[in-house]
């Protein structure tokens, strides 16, 4: 795993956490004998290998007595994320009923005849992405290194930098690492020794709202 994916993994349970857990009891839509509401869940990247889109989902939990908890989909969710080819066990297939419309799937436990399971789904648009853009300027005649930072709670969905303006300057290496709370971005840069140089290392940063 990605430190980038590591972190994303830890804000994602940070948020789980903090999350306030809304139970309700009503009919099934299908053969389950009770349906528990559970705290929504943030997918922060975009998993197209997992057919989630990025954004916010609501979790209802499906089983007779209510006798699938919260955290114990919580966990599958997470681990499906993750590698889908990890859930052994539960089939996952679209959303049906009322729900056949909205984005999300649907998880069911084998051997259960389709009474115990989830259902993950979003009724809304994934969130429009933002760009985040930063302009360090170069000191001529050096190497050294240029860096901005986010938030490690705002979700990146990609990151790029570039030189402006920067004719004669060479970068030598760019990425980014975690330092506390937040994400912090650098690229190193060597730089002509010219007079008057305005050269600049643009930072664009791609987020999503959650």
């Amino acid at each position: 795993m990605s430190v980038r994916r590591l972190a994303a993994a830890l804000a994602l349970a940070a948020l789980a956490v903090l999350a306030t857990t809304a139970l309700a009891s009503s009919r099934p839509t299908g053969s389950a004998a009770a349906t528990q509401r559970c705290f929504n869940f943030t997918v922060v990247q975009p998993d197209p290998q997992a057919r989630f889109a990025a954004g916010v989902y609501q979790r209802l939990n499906f089983s007779p007595g209510n006798t699938l908890s919260c955290n114990t989909t919580y966990h599958l969710l997470r681990s499906y994320l993750y590698d889908p080819r990890s859930l052994r066990g539960w089939t996952v297939g679209p959303l049906v009923g009322p729900l056949r419309n909205a984005t999300g799937r649907r998880f069911v436990r084998n051997g259960t005849r389709g009474q115990v399971g989830f259902d993950v789904y979003r009724n809304t648009p994934p969130p429009t992405p933002d760009v985040i853009v930063r302009n360090v300027r170069m000191q001529a005649g050096t190497t050294r290194t240029y860096t901005t930072r986010i938030p490690t709670r705002t979700p990146d969905v990609g990151q790029t930098v570039q030189l402006i303006n920067g004719a004669g300057a060479q970068m030598l290496q760019s990425g980014f690492y975690l330092s506390g709370g937040y994400t912090v971005y650098f690229a190193r840069v060597q730089t002509p020794n010219l007079d008057g140089y305005r050269g600049q290392v643009q930072f664009r940063i791609t987020t999503q709202e959650s």
